[in-house]
């Protein structure tokens, strides 16, 4: 295998996941792909969708649970703010990433970001606290 053939199988995996997730009501993604020339390995990431859409991912649960430890409000999930000239939404935390534990998306396309914890406490008016 070779980096084009899993790059194609990754494509054509996430356009079949489309009827999988609307079967079971999840959201599926493909997430890390290690190969080598006999064979590969994929990590799948599933998420129940709640009924008003949001997605409980294990990041999204763990900022609920842990804003606060962070100088945040769990409230904020799913919140859009304003960076570098950008909308982003928050999406997540995680705790493993010392220096830039929180996630979001650009409302724009979708990428992903990482950010510092004063970064957003800034965004939303909170106080800035010196722990993270």
């Amino acid at each position: 295998m070779d980096k084009s053939t899993v790059e194609g199988m990754r494509a054509y995996l996430e356009t079949m996941l489309t009827g999988f997730e609307e079967h079971f009501g999840v959201q599926a993604t493909i997430g890390r792909i290690t190969y080598s020339s006999n064979n590969c390995k994929m990590a799948f990431n599933i998420a129940e969708v709640k009924e008003d859409g949001t997605v409980a991912t294990k990041e999204s649960e763990m900022f609920k649970r842990l804003a606060n430890n962070y100088g945040l409000k769990p409230e904020l999930l799913g919140q859009e703010f304003q960076s570098k000239g950008h909308t982003f939404i928050l999406t997540g935390m995680n705790t493993r990433a010392r220096k830039f534990p929180i996630q979001g998306v650009r409302k724009l396309d979708g990428a992903r970001f990482k950010f510092p914890v004063a970064q957003i406490q800034r965004a939303f008016s909170l106080p800035i606290t010196s722990l993270f």
